[in-house]
Protein backbone atom coordinates (compact mmCIF):
# COMPACT_ATOMS: atom_id res chain seq x y z
CA UNK A 1 0.00 0.00 0.00
CA UNK A 2 0.69 3.55 0.16
CA UNK A 3 0.64 4.29 3.39
CA UNK A 4 2.18 2.80 7.00
CA UNK A 5 1.09 3.62 10.41
CA UNK A 6 3.72 3.68 13.15
CA UNK A 7 3.12 3.58 16.87
CA UNK A 8 5.55 6.16 18.86
CA UNK A 9 7.05 5.71 22.40
CA UNK A 10 4.63 8.40 23.22
CA UNK A 11 1.71 6.69 22.18
CA UNK A 12 0.89 8.99 18.97
CA UNK A 13 0.15 7.02 15.45
CA UNK A 14 2.01 8.39 13.02
CA UNK A 15 0.56 7.73 9.05
CA UNK A 16 3.66 8.07 6.70
CA UNK A 17 3.54 8.05 2.87
CA UNK A 18 5.56 4.86 1.94
CA UNK A 19 7.38 5.81 -0.96
CA UNK A 20 8.27 9.32 -0.34
CA UNK A 21 8.50 8.97 3.47
CA UNK A 22 6.08 12.03 3.83
CA UNK A 23 3.95 12.60 7.26
CA UNK A 24 0.39 12.46 6.01
CA UNK A 25 -1.15 12.37 9.80
CA UNK A 26 -0.75 11.91 13.26
CA UNK A 27 -3.59 10.09 15.36
CA UNK A 28 -3.65 11.04 18.79
CA UNK A 29 -5.71 9.72 21.58
CA UNK A 30 -5.30 11.82 24.62
CA UNK A 31 -4.85 10.30 27.63
CA UNK A 32 -6.93 12.98 29.88
CA UNK A 33 -10.22 14.07 29.39
CA UNK A 34 -9.23 16.31 26.29
CA UNK A 35 -10.86 15.02 22.88
CA UNK A 36 -8.71 13.28 20.54
CA UNK A 37 -7.21 14.81 17.98
CA UNK A 38 -5.99 14.64 14.14
CA UNK A 39 -3.19 16.66 12.91
CA UNK A 40 -2.56 16.21 9.29
CA UNK A 41 -0.02 17.27 7.47
CA UNK A 42 -2.12 20.74 5.92
CA UNK A 43 -1.65 21.71 9.63
CA UNK A 44 1.00 19.47 11.09
CA UNK A 45 1.75 22.38 13.52
CA UNK A 46 -2.23 23.51 14.72
CA UNK A 47 -3.98 19.74 15.87
CA UNK A 48 -7.56 20.06 14.94
CA UNK A 49 -10.34 17.87 17.20
CA UNK A 50 -11.43 15.44 15.24
CA UNK A 51 -14.45 13.32 16.24
CA UNK A 52 -13.70 13.55 19.47
CA UNK A 53 -13.90 9.72 21.38
CA UNK A 54 -14.40 8.61 24.89
CA UNK A 55 -11.63 9.79 26.73
CA UNK A 56 -11.87 8.78 30.35
CA UNK A 57 -10.14 5.16 29.70
CA UNK A 58 -7.57 6.01 26.97
CA UNK A 59 -3.90 5.52 27.63
CA UNK A 60 -1.04 5.34 24.86
CA UNK A 61 -1.33 3.14 21.86
CA UNK A 62 0.78 0.81 21.59
CA UNK A 63 -0.06 -1.64 18.76
CA UNK A 64 -1.73 -0.74 15.26
CA UNK A 65 -2.99 -2.44 12.51
CA UNK A 66 -4.71 -1.77 8.62
CA UNK A 67 -7.88 -3.61 7.52
CA UNK A 68 -7.33 -5.89 4.57
CA UNK A 69 -9.12 -3.94 2.16
CA UNK A 70 -7.05 -0.80 3.22
CA UNK A 71 -10.36 1.28 4.74
CA UNK A 72 -9.47 1.57 8.33
CA UNK A 73 -6.69 2.11 10.71
CA UNK A 74 -6.73 0.29 14.40
CA UNK A 75 -5.18 1.16 17.25
CA UNK A 76 -5.21 0.38 20.76
CA UNK A 77 -3.05 0.44 23.86
CA UNK A 78 -2.30 -2.19 26.53
CA UNK A 79 -3.37 -0.42 29.40
CA UNK A 80 -6.68 0.69 27.99
CA UNK A 81 -9.79 -0.94 27.39
CA UNK A 82 -10.56 1.15 24.16
CA UNK A 83 -9.72 0.56 20.64
CA UNK A 84 -9.65 3.20 18.30
CA UNK A 85 -10.61 2.69 14.69
CA UNK A 86 -10.05 5.42 12.50
CA UNK A 87 -11.73 5.83 8.09
CA UNK A 88 -7.96 5.22 6.13
CA UNK A 89 -8.14 8.16 3.51
CA UNK A 90 -9.52 10.54 5.89
CA UNK A 91 -8.31 9.59 9.25
CA UNK A 92 -11.37 10.96 10.94
CA UNK A 93 -12.28 8.69 13.88
CA UNK A 94 -14.91 6.17 13.26
CA UNK A 95 -15.42 4.24 16.41
CA UNK A 96 -14.18 3.00 19.94
CA UNK A 97 -14.43 0.10 20.81
CA UNK A 98 -14.34 -0.08 24.58
CA UNK A 99 -13.97 -4.42 25.50
CA UNK A 100 -10.79 -4.50 27.21
CA UNK A 101 -7.12 -3.71 26.13
CA UNK A 102 -5.23 -4.98 23.46
CA UNK A 103 -1.41 -6.20 23.07
CA UNK A 104 -1.89 -6.96 19.56
CA UNK A 105 -4.57 -6.73 17.09
CA UNK A 106 -4.76 -9.02 13.47
CA UNK A 107 -7.27 -8.64 11.16
CA UNK A 108 -8.65 -12.42 9.43
CA UNK A 109 -7.64 -12.79 6.07
CA UNK A 110 -11.00 -11.30 4.73
CA UNK A 111 -11.57 -8.26 6.79
CA UNK A 112 -14.55 -8.83 8.45
CA UNK A 113 -12.80 -10.44 11.77
CA UNK A 114 -10.64 -8.29 13.99
CA UNK A 115 -9.08 -10.48 16.97
CA UNK A 116 -7.35 -8.94 20.47
CA UNK A 117 -5.15 -10.42 22.88
CA UNK A 118 -4.90 -8.16 25.92
CA UNK A 119 -3.22 -7.63 29.32
CA UNK A 120 -6.03 -9.63 31.10
CA UNK A 121 -5.41 -12.56 29.06
CA UNK A 122 -8.32 -12.49 26.88
CA UNK A 123 -8.62 -13.65 23.35
CA UNK A 124 -11.73 -11.51 21.80
CA UNK A 125 -12.84 -11.55 18.12
CA UNK A 126 -15.03 -8.14 16.85
CA UNK A 127 -17.18 -8.38 14.14
CA UNK A 128 -17.58 -5.91 11.52
CA UNK A 129 -22.00 -5.63 11.23
CA UNK A 130 -24.26 -4.22 8.70
CA UNK A 131 -24.56 -1.16 10.81
CA UNK A 132 -21.18 -0.27 9.74
CA UNK A 133 -19.64 -0.57 13.53
CA UNK A 134 -17.50 -3.20 14.82
CA UNK A 135 -19.29 -5.73 17.88
CA UNK A 136 -17.94 -8.48 20.18
CA UNK A 137 -18.53 -11.99 18.70
CA UNK A 138 -16.03 -13.77 20.90
CA UNK A 139 -14.28 -13.17 24.07
CA UNK A 140 -11.83 -16.09 25.25
CA UNK A 141 -9.85 -16.11 28.68
CA UNK A 142 -6.77 -17.61 26.32
CA UNK A 143 -4.51 -17.14 28.68
CA UNK A 144 -3.42 -17.40 32.71
CA UNK A 145 -1.53 -14.14 32.51
CA UNK A 146 -0.85 -11.42 29.50
CA UNK A 147 -1.96 -12.77 26.26
CA UNK A 148 0.61 -11.28 24.51
CA UNK A 149 0.21 -11.84 20.26
CA UNK A 150 -2.92 -13.27 17.89
CA UNK A 151 -2.39 -13.84 14.43
CA UNK A 152 -4.37 -15.63 12.11
CA UNK A 153 -3.68 -18.78 9.81
CA UNK A 154 -3.75 -17.42 6.06
CA UNK A 155 -6.87 -19.25 5.38
CA UNK A 156 -9.17 -17.90 8.49
CA UNK A 157 -9.91 -21.28 9.49
CA UNK A 158 -7.53 -20.45 12.80
CA UNK A 159 -6.01 -18.27 14.39
CA UNK A 160 -2.94 -18.82 17.42
CA UNK A 161 -2.21 -16.33 21.00
CA UNK A 162 0.86 -16.00 22.47
CA UNK A 163 1.13 -15.57 26.57
CA UNK A 164 3.21 -14.66 29.12
CA UNK A 165 2.36 -17.57 30.77
CA UNK A 166 4.66 -19.31 28.86
CA UNK A 167 2.28 -20.74 25.94
CA UNK A 168 0.67 -20.87 22.57
CA UNK A 169 -2.74 -21.78 21.77
CA UNK A 170 -3.98 -22.38 18.89
CA UNK A 171 -8.03 -21.81 17.98
CA UNK A 172 -10.62 -23.32 15.71
CA UNK A 173 -12.54 -20.24 13.97
CA UNK A 174 -16.08 -21.92 13.54
CA UNK A 175 -16.12 -22.84 17.02
CA UNK A 176 -13.51 -21.19 18.99
CA UNK A 177 -12.22 -24.58 20.66
CA UNK A 178 -9.14 -25.21 21.34
CA UNK A 179 -7.31 -27.00 19.00
CA UNK A 180 -3.82 -27.05 20.56
CA UNK A 181 -1.57 -25.68 23.20
CA UNK A 182 2.37 -25.49 23.11
CA UNK A 183 5.04 -25.11 26.28
CA UNK A 184 7.58 -22.87 26.27
CA UNK A 185 10.20 -22.46 28.49
CA UNK A 186 9.46 -18.15 28.72
CA UNK A 187 6.83 -16.19 27.83
CA UNK A 188 6.21 -15.73 24.28
CA UNK A 189 5.88 -12.08 22.86
CA UNK A 190 5.94 -12.69 19.21
CA UNK A 191 4.19 -15.15 16.66
CA UNK A 192 4.30 -15.60 12.28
Amino acid sequence: GEKLVSVADDGHAFVWHSATGERLASLVVATSSAPAELTSAASATTPTTNSPLPNSLNGPLTTVAFSPDGRFIVAAGERTPLIHVWDADTFAAHQTIGFGPADSLAFSPDGALLATAGNDGCLRVYEWNVTGTWTEKVAIQAHQDFARKVVWSPGGTSLATAGSDCSVKIWDTSSWAKLAEFAADDAVHALA
